[in-house]
């Protein structure tokens, strides 16, 4: 049987550092869902043309990171 959803803590909302990491974790799960997740559920869910693709999104995924975020992960590893 394979495990499709589990817990995962990343953080918490009563220390400066636990809301950066909710925060990083966030920006990190946006991205994935734009590079990752969406190009996959756009072809095989909804079977896109890639000129229907690109009537939804003509300038692609955009995001806006908070300095030494969670994409920088080897910036400060203490975060994690």
């Amino acid at each position: 049987m394979q495990t499709i959803w589990s817990f995962l803590k990343f953080g918490e909302s009563n220390t400066p550092k636990g809301v950066y990491q909710i925060i990083a974790t966030l920006q990190l799960l946006y991205y994935w869902t734009q590079t990752t997740y969406r190009p996959w559920f756009e072809a095989n869910a909804l079977a896109l043309t890639p000129e229907q693709k690109a009537a939804l999104d003509p300038s692609g995924p955009t995001l806006t990171l908070l300095e030494g975020s969670a994409v920088d992960r080897n910036r400060d590893e203490s975060i994690w």
